[in-house]
This record gives structure tokens, sequence and C-alpha cells, in this order.
């Protein structure tokens, strides 16, 4: 039994490992939207309230929030293989592909993968169970925890820069530091 699980894995490793880093990858863009959306949250303030109203305002606050929680939500699931995410991970094939190069690489292998029957498998019962048998076998996503972390580290830094920018193009300076201006 161990080896019949063993070897249909294996078959599928390579499907798994796609799936797997493009779920990853979804959560790490996910994750660097909402850094960027807690930014503009924070610089922009109750400036949005005051300039296109309160219902405006909390819709735009609530998609630069809800939005990337949610592809954070389904990028987690597609690395655990959870049969409901498979449906949604369309959503972020297309967002992804035009991203970069090499999102539009991943996206399409994700569409080819998810269109196949080694697509439907993956998402199948079966293949938990498959995939309980061989805990030994990885088809994690590859660098995964080094993608995350210097994804995170770099969004994080462009976010900080962009937002500090913002602020300061943003702050009116006082006339005295303009002796001229007097």
């Amino acid at each position: 039994m161990f080896s019949e699980a063993r070897s249909a894995r294996q078959a599928r490793l390579e499907d798994e490992r796609i799936v797997t880093t493009f779920g990853r990858t979804v959560f790490v863009m996910s994750g660097l939207l909402l850094m960027w959306g807690g930014v503009v949250a924070l610089v922009m303030g109750l400036s949005v309230f005051a300039s296109v109203g309160v219902p405006t305002g909390l819709s735009i606050l609530v998609g630069y929030v809800a939005l990337p929680i949610g592809g954070m939500v389904v990028g987690n699931a597609l690395e655990r293989l959870q049969p409901w995410a498979r449906g949604l991970a369309g959503a972020f094939i297309i967002p992804l592909g035009v991203v970069a190069p090499v999102g539009t690489w991943l996206a399409l292998r994700m569409r080819k993968t998810l269109s196949s029957p080694a697509g439907t498998e993956l998402f199948s019962d079966a293949y938990s169970r498959t995939r309980a048998l061989t805990p030994y076998l990885h088809g994690g996503p590859r660098n995964g925890v080094v993608l995350g972390v210097v994804g995170s580290v770099v969004g994080a830094v462009v976010v900080l820069v962009v937002g500090v920018v913002w602020l300061v193009e943003s702050t009116p300076v006082p006339p005295m530091l303009y002796p001229d201006a007097i």
C-alpha cells in the first residue's frame, strides 16, 4: 500500500510543486498588497473621508484590506491543496500573469495544470490520503521560505520608502524655510 502511494505521489510531484508554488506566490503578493494598503490607509487617513465621503472612503479602505486577505487565504489553501481553492485559483491567474514574466510563466503552467486530469486528481480526497501516507515526499513550493521572506522584506522596504516619500511630498513646508519667499 505504501509503495503504491509513493509511486502515485511521485508521479504527481511536479504538478503539486506548480500548484503549491503558485499558492505561495499568491500568498506573498497578497501580503505585499496588504502592506501597501496599510501604508495607504495610514498616509491617506481621514483625508479620504473628507474628500470622497464616508461610504466611498470606507469602501476604498475595505478594498485595500479585504481583497489581499482573501488572496492570502486562497494562496494558503492552494499550498495545502484544499479542494475549494481550485475554483478560486483562476481569479489569480490573470493578475499574476500580468505582473512579471516569471508570473506569466507560472500562471500559464498553473492554468495548464488546473485544466488537466492531474489537476483534478491533486485536489481529490484520494490524493489527500496519498499525501498523508507519504509525508516524507515534498511537493511544496520551490524555495518557498526564501521566496516568502525575501519577498516580504523587499515589499516592506518598498512600501516604507513609498510611504515616507509620499508623506514628505504631501507635508507643506513653512515659508520661513524659504527666505526668498518672504
